[in-house]
């Protein structure tokens, strides 16, 4: 954003950006960014769970779970849609 619009990303753009990436299904690029983010903000609910969503649809549901517990940690809720999704796929498996 710095190079194309001369500003600073923030959290909001951050979580737009995230929710935006899982939502098409580019899994990996919305966990790229999501660990980008972490350097200076906490992601805020919708992009954990639009993460966390992405990933346990995507197959990957260790790593859905392990970021369900680090929403925990930073204090942040997980949706009914979120927790329903992961159990899907673990009973999927």
């Amino acid at each position: 954003m710095d190079v194309v619009y001369s500003c600073l990303s923030n959290s909001y753009s951050y979580d737009y950006l995230i929710h935006g990436l899982c939502a098409q299904g580019r899994t990996k690029n919305g966990r790229d960014l999501c660990n980008e983010m972490k350097k200076g903000f906490v992601p805020s609910s919708k992009a954990y769970n639009s993460l966390v969503n992405s990933l346990a649809l995507d197959g990957e549901v260790d790593e859905a779970v392990n970021l369900l517990w680090e929403m925990m940690k930073n204090r942040r809720s997980a949706d009914f849609v979120t927790y329903r999704t992961v159990l899907d796929e673990i009973c999927r498996k």
